[in-house]
């Protein structure tokens, strides 16, 4: 038997008691979702790879916890450092307009607020045309770098019993503004140290394609064709970039091969040719104490393999050769037929696909061939006109 006697509420007291418990009940919920939410988002914003596909992500996650029906992340056209976010427009829920407009409305805002302290968070209908377009408020948070706006963060169109925008919805929003602003200062560190190592890349293989002005450009040439091949076998976006390095370094190690043999107009001798062959080994040599090219090592030591097993330095057969060597060499072969070189002029391109396709099973892999042949050149040819110029200018 109880020694607490049951106390019974007045029906309508009851009633207030029980929605009352409710409420409390659900925003303790909504406040444990969104606080993990935060949680999760700044470790999953610490990876710096793939920007674009991260953002999307972020925008879905933070739409389906906020009791808004769409979010956006609207980057300035000339803000960040990070190329593919410029002008940038990633969106979660049902837009309140079609993209289009969406995309001027959401730009306006931007750029009202760049470069302004006191900003206006929450905007309203008949003092805003998005908010006027979505027919309800809308909560606009900046995202900002170095002290300088370079996005906003905008959410609309609250569903819920309770239409008006809260306090804890605009600090939540404000605190994932602030990790994309560190998300940002991120990639953009890791953007310099790309653009910072591509050039130091380029420069190194320029000078070894300048020994030989029938070769200047080649390796700039030969990563355009094998970043476009491996993206034409289907690999995803992070090999392709790989490709596109291993054709900068492929011929690296030449750079310890004697002037004179490099630029002979004659047929080689049998020693000279030695000294030729042992350029992918040496490439290796030289790049394979940085980590940052170990994915592609395996293109720089076995391009001049051949499918029969004829090629160097290893002799590899068929499928023994790693891919990205099975690539460049096509790469390494159609700019070398291609272009003038001192014993011969260029060739026209379907004159250099027919030799290809004829090589196919021997010195090519003859499943590539196909995808090979079937490329876009005109990304080549442009490239090509552009060092034949350089090299007139510097004749």
């Amino acid at each position: 038997m109880s020694l607490v006697p049951d106390i019974e509420l007045p029906t309508a007291a009851g009633d207030r008691m029980a929605r009352t418990l409710d409420q409390f009940s659900d925003k303790l919920l909504q406040a444990y979702e969104e606080i993990n939410l935060l949680f999760r988002l700044a470790r999953f914003l610490n990876c710096v790879s793939e920007p674009a596909e991260l953002l999307k992500v972020f925008c879905s996650q933070v739409q389906q916890v906020l009791p808004f029906r769409w979010l956006a992340i609207r980057f300035d056209p000339k803000g960040t450092q990070v190329q593919e976010l410029n002008d940038g427009l990633f969106t979660a829920g049902e837009l309140p307009c079609p993209r289009g407009q969406f995309a001027q409305l959401s730009s306006e805002i931007l750029q009202r607020f760049s470069g302004v302290d006191d900003w206006t968070r929450l905007l309203s209908p008949g003092a805003d045309d998005l908010a006027t377009v979505a027919g309800a408020d809308v909560l606009a948070e900046p995202v900002t770098h170095d002290g300088r706006v370079i996005a906003v963060l905008i959410a609309g169109n609250k569903d819920g019993d309770d239409p008006q925008i809260s306090s804890a919805e605009t600090q939540f929003l404000d605190a994932a503004a602030g990790f994309l602003g560190v998300f940002h200062a991120n990639i953009s560190r890791l953007a310099e140290q790309q653009a910072f190592f591509f050039g130091t890349v380029r420069a190194l293989t320029s000078s070894i394609d300048a020994k030989d002005r029938y070769t200047r450009g080649h390796s700039e040439r030969v990563a355009v064709l094998a970043a476009q091949a491996a993206a034409a076998i289907g690999l995803p976006r992070k090999t392709v970039e790989q490709y596109h390095i291993a054709g900068l370094v492929h011929d690296v190690g030449k750079i310890g091969i004697p002037e004179a043999v490099l630029t002979k107009t004659g047929r080689l001798t049998p020693e000279e040719f030695e000294h030729i062959k042992k350029h992918p080994v040496t490439g290796y040599g030289i790049l394979k104490d940085i980590p940052a090219l170990s994915e592609v090592l395996p293109g720089v030591l076995h391009h001049h393999e051949r499918w029969d097993g004829g090629g160097y330095p290893h002799k590899l057969v068929g499928g023994d050769i790693p891919l990205i060597g099975r690539v460049l060499a096509l790469a390494d072969t159609f700019d070398a037929m291609s272009s003038n070189r001192s014993y011969r002029p260029a060739m026209p391109h379907d004159q250099v696909l027919a030799e290809i396709r004829r090589c196919a099973g021997t010195q090519f892999d003859p499943a590539l061939v196909p995808a090979f042949c079937s490329l876009d050149f005109s990304e080549f040819d442009r490239v090509l006109k552009q060092h034949q110029f350089a090299g007139a200018i510097a004749a």
